[in-house]
């Protein structure tokens, strides 16, 4: 495409963020729900995002519709869920969890979700159970480590902070195999809360667990086990008043030889066991949540095996018995469990799991509308990958790019992807990945070059089914990519085109890099007719000993520039530039900046035989790498000063250049600020100097960067890269500059 007339650089222009396409996973459960009214309900839970990472997942009910609402992770956490949820009004919700070892505690505010910071005790903690009885009054429990194995935990919620309350732990087993946990509470005011779980009484007998808070001090309540019970356990708790809780769970013994529901009711006084029923021919039956509206109306949730499946399972107390309720089972061979249930009254109730899918575990929700429960449509969280990036963007106009890269689905496997902008908005255009490509580096597009809005070329590498990392081409019509055959040196282990630059669709240049089994590398440089792609000799600088060529620039089929590094016969890395003729490339003279001890030039713009700009980074004697600009007015290379953040420990333009006439261009990349923190970085050229440019940075990014950048004119810029919200967790990234 032929240079745009240069545009004159406004004191008002500015970079911002563009909103990228985002490739999704969808696959979560659910655990708790909280019931204010029968038309607002909150659910609370996790879901696995394209790497594989459990993060937390809420979702809101209003009457008629779930939706997904957005629960922060922990910075850098790898695994985090959320149990159990509390709703002292529509507008004020507690859910807790964990993320990685520690306790989690979030807080919803009606519009948004928002980490509440907890104790972190020596040996790890998780939260299982919330009560709230008023916005900065909530009580919560789980478990926390200790040398003597597992023990309860209670932590209070006074507004403003959570402080760790000091719980009893039965003395049972020895350690190492203690354990006592708290998994359910039910407070009916400040200083009136029960909590259930259980205990280790001998190494092969667990017993049930009942604490009760008085508003000073957590105390033991004596509870019954089934006769001949070795495990019983109680997993939630509900009381309507002080005086009358509902504990539930589940109970094995050695008569049974199998799991069957478990009941106990206190009265003021004392715990006493309740007679539950079991659906008929369940192999195993459990009890998970219960929630009372009233001492005689309550209901609890579970699931029970059949003969090979899970199957729902809820039962209702009206103050004299229990009776099974008919639970209806999502549309799987798999399962379908009920984690979670919440009453606003003896006739409106919500329950929440999960059922198994061939896609994986799916949110499951139902409803009791006081005569039958029916399964209601629940919103599958819809995530973005948690690895996302685009290596390289190409312009046609200010309407018309096109950025490519790659994103990892849940299998971790690197895909390639590619997003159009039409002027308003970026959006995912598919892409194909090579038969049989492995799973890392998988497949991976790092640049691309269009010729007009309906004819690109993106190029790349792969994993063969060899093991092999090879090269990759992809032709976009305007409608779809399509593979392409390219070439790779014969007894090469590991090759990547990193460039390429397209004068039109049937003449096209890319440039790269390649290992043999030895570990020497070369540069490569390969031709695209429109029929097929051919390999060009690159030059080999004197004395090399490796090289590579990272972009490629061409005014016309037998005149193109490319730049890259090569390390010189003392083995320090030199810049690296060459000039095709239409018959070979020859080696171009390149300065390195005085001092460098190492410099490579890795983006390139050449507007005409007498102007390109190439650009990259350098390293001083202290190790700190630097910026770095050359130009070549078309006999010499010199270098040019660029200046680098204030306060920067290393800077690098990296990401590119490109300009649309001699006196306009733009390179981006990236920075490291004083407090560690990777930042992105544009600078822009006006005929005299170069200057930084201010850019924006994601919210709460811990680290962005910018790999490519393309100008339509000289304030119309479009860069590409990612952000890391968190450790583990990269996202696409767009900035435009007008």
């Amino acid at each position: 495409m032929p240079p745009l007339a240069p545009v004159a650089h406004s004191a008002t222009s500015a970079w911002s963020l563009q909103s990228t396409a985002l490739p999704s996973v969808s696959q979560g459960s659910l655990f708790a729900d909280a019931c204010s009214s029968p038309t607002s309900c909150i659910a609370v839970g996790t879901f696995e995002d394209g790497s594989g990472t459990q993060v937390p997942l809420a979702e809101q009910w209003n009457g008629t519709t779930w939706s997904v609402q957005s629960a922060p992770s922990p910075a850098g956490a790898t695994d985090s869920e959320l149990h159990a949820v509390s709703c002292s009004s529509a507008t004020s919700c507690v859910a807790v969890g964990f993320s990685g070892a520690q306790a989690l505690a979030e807080q919803w505010n009606g519009t948004t979700w928002a980490i509440l910071p907890t104790p972190a005790p020596a040996g790890g903690s998780a939260l299982d159970g919330v009560s709230c009885t008023a916005p900065s009054d909530c009580t919560a429990v789980g478990t926390q480590g200790s040398r003597i194995g597992t023990v309860t935990l209670a932590e209070r919620w006074d507004g403003t902070t959570w402080t760790i309350e000091t719980t009893v732990n039965p003395r049972g087993a020895p350690a190492p195999h203690y354990d006592s946990v708290l998994g359910s509470v039910s407070c009916t005011s400040a200083t009136a809360c029960t909590a259930a779980g259980w205990f280790t009484k001998t190494i092969k007998n667990d017993v049930t667990l009942a604490e009760v808070w008085n508003g000073t001090a957590w105390t033991v309540q004596a509870t019954p086990d089934p006769a001949r019970a070795i495990v019983t356990k109680l997993a939630g708790v509900s009381c309507s008043s002080a005086t009358a809780c509902i504990a539930v769970g589940s109970s094995f013994s050695r008569a049974s030889d199998s799991d069957v529901t478990l009941a106990e009711r206190w009265n003021g006084t004392t715990w006493k066991l309740q007679s539950t029923p079991n659906p008929a021919g369940a192999v195993a039956s459990s009890l998970g949540s219960v929630s009372c509206s009233s001492a005689v109306a309550c209901t609890a949730a579970g699931s029970f095996e059949g003969s090979s499946d899970l199957f729902s399972l809820a039962e209702a107390w009206n103050g004299t018995a229990w009776a099974l309720e008919t639970t209806p089972n999502a549309a799987t061979t798999t399962g379908s469990v009920l984690d979670g249930v919440s009453c606003s009254s003896a006739a409106s109730c919500s329950a929440v799991g999960f059922f198994d899918s061939p896609a994986g575990a799916l949110p499951l929700a139902e409803a009791w509308n006081g005569h039958v429960w029916t399964i209601q449509a629940t919103t599958s969280p819809s995530g973005p990958a948690a690895v996302s990036q685009l290596n390289g963007v190409s312009c046609s106009s200010a309407t018309a790019c096109t950025a490519v890269g790659f994103f990892q689905n849940s299998s971790s496997t690197d895909l390639t992807l590619a997003e159009g902008w039409n002027g308003t908005a970026w959006s995912i255009q598919p892409t194909p990945d090579p038969a049989g490509a492995g799973t890392f580096p998988g497949s991976v597009l790092s640049a691309v070059s269009c010729s007009s809005a309906a004819t690109c070329m993106a190029v790349g590498n792969y994993q063969n089914t060899a093991g092999n990392v090879v090269t990759l081409a992809e032709s976009w019509n305007g409608t779809a990519w399509t593979i392409g055959t390219t070439l790779n040196p014969a007894g090469a282990t590991n090759t990547a085109l990193t460039g390429v630059f397209c004068g039109s669709a049937t003449d096209c240049t890319a440039v790269g890099r390649s290992f043999d089994a030895a570990g020497n590398q070369t540069a490569v440089v390969e031709s695209w007719n429109g029929a097929a792609w051919k390999s060009q000799a690159a030059a080999v600088p004197a004395g090399a000993t490796r090289a590579e060529l990272s972009a490629v620039s061409c005014r016309s089929a037998s005149a193109c520039t490319a730049v890259g590094s090569y390390n010189n016969s003392s083995g320090t890395q030199v810049t690296l530039a060459e000039s095709w003729n239409g018959t070979a490339w020859h080696v171009q003279a390149t300065p390195d900046p005085a001092g460098a001890t190492a410099s490579a030039l890795v983006g390139l713009s050449c507007t005409t035989a007498k102007a390109c700009w190439a650009v990259g980074h350098s390293y001083d004697t202290s190790g700190t790498e630097l910026t770095l600009a050359e130009s070549l007015n078309g006999t010499v290379w010199q270098v040019r000063a660029t200046p680098d953040p204030a306060g920067a420990t290393a800077s690098y333009i990296d990401g590119g250049v490109s300009c649309s006439g001699p006196n306009a261009c733009s390179a981006v990349g990236s920075y490291t600020d004083s407090s560690g923190v990777q930042l992105t970085l544009a600078e822009s050229w006006n005929g005299t100097a170069w200057t930084v440019r201010t850019t924006p940075n994601p919210a709460g990014a811990i680290e962005s960067q910018l790999n490519g950048v393309s100008c339509a004119s000289g304030e119309t810029c479009t860069a590409v890269g990612y952000s890391a919200p968190s450790l583990f967790n990269q996202r696409a990234l767009a900035e435009v500059k007008t």
